[in-house]
């Protein structure tokens, strides 16, 4: 960021638009400005753009064409957000199964050797010989490993998560199973989240999880998630304890 000042402020123009997409005079207008500075924000940050930044401009696009006055309209651009998560979640499990690390556990096993973040939450939930093999092998000395599991409950949970990824999705599109499939994409985002900790696509994520529920639970997460901005805000500001986080 030091090295490229435009990418804060930027950023900073995003926040402002997102606060003032609260007020009521402002909701239609704030995603169509905010969307220059996103699409600015996404080509700046290539080839390093995460993907929860596409996926801002993604949603900020799809919100220009929103308009409260006409409730066809505003019913096309939920269902295009349902959409977008339907083939985000669905191709995130595709993505794992033709990659191939997940059939013997082969990308958790080396993340828990590898990265501290999977491996504390990770530890809790594997046996704790298989834990000390992980983390005991040097990753940076070819031939080490095997970086993969030997416990066949754990080769079963690693095959479980690209299928429920792309199974979830499925289930959506039919109103029976729809709030069911949309509280499990909800667990299993925070699940995921509490390995990889990547917080800004993970909230994102749930936000448009929540669009499939009926009742408007997508604007009473509202309040919640914009007190969690804020604390993550404060806390870059060092205003509070900031978490380990990956943004």
């Amino acid at each position: 960021i030091a090295a490229r000042p435009h990418i804060l402020l930027l950023s900073y123009v995003l926040i402002t638009m997102c606060l003032a997409g609260l007020l009521p005079n402002l909701r239609i207008n704030a995603p169509r400005i905010a969307t220059l500075p996103a699409a600015f924000l996404t080509v700046s940050l290539l080839p390093d753009t995460a993907n929860h930044v596409l996926l801002e401009l993604f949603c900020l696009l799809f919100l220009c064409f929103a308009d409260d006055s006409e409730t066809a309209e505003c019913e096309l651009v939920i269902k295009s957000l349902c959409s977008v998560f339907a083939i985000v979640l669905f191709y995130t499990g595709f993505q794992k199964l033709i990659y191939g690390q997940y059939f013997d556990g082969q990308y958790l096993a080396f993340s828990i050797a590898t990265e501290t973040r999977f491996a504390h939450f990770l530890q809790y939930v594997i046996p704790a010989d298989e834990f000390e093999r992980l983390r005991n092998l040097d990753h940076n000395t070819v031939g080490s490993g095997p970086f993969c599991f030997d416990v066949p409950w754990l080769v079963a949970a690693s095959n479980s998560i690209y299928i429920v990824e792309m199974g979830l999705p499925v289930l959506l599109q039919f109103r029976k199973f729809r709030t069911v499939a949309c509280l499990a994409s909800i667990a299993l985002i925070i699940l995921i989240e509490l390995g990889a900790r990547e917080v800004m696509f993970g909230v994102l994520f749930i936000s448009l999880a929540a669009l499939h529920l009926e009742n408007n639970w997508a604007g009473r997460l509202l309040p919640a998630i914009v007190g969690f901005y804020i604390y993550l805000i404060a806390g870059q500001l060092g205003l509070v304890p900031i978490l380990e986080l990956a943004y």
